[in-house]
């Protein structure tokens, strides 16, 4: 099994971050503006409260979010 994307988020200055799920089963954060993460989690639950508790302006990525922040 390869790594696979589980949820996209943002913060509100634009830097991106995502939670995966990596071949072995376990969940890890990955803020990709920063090159870093933590990780790795049980579950998918531990790794978004991790998420929210080191990046507290994040939010999920939808089609509203990304309309709402990239809204010409």
């Amino acid at each position: 099994m390869k790594e696979k994307v589980i949820r996209n988020y943002i913060e509100r200055d634009g830097k991106k971050l995502k939670i995966i799920k990596a071949s072995n089963g376990k969940y890890f954060n990955v803020y990709t503006t920063y090159g870093a993460g933590a990780g790795p989690f049980k579950t998918f639950k531990e790794a978004e409260i991790a998420l929210y508790k080191h990046r507290p302006t994040a939010e999920k990525i939808s089609k509203k979010t990304i309309k709402l922040k990239f809204k010409k």
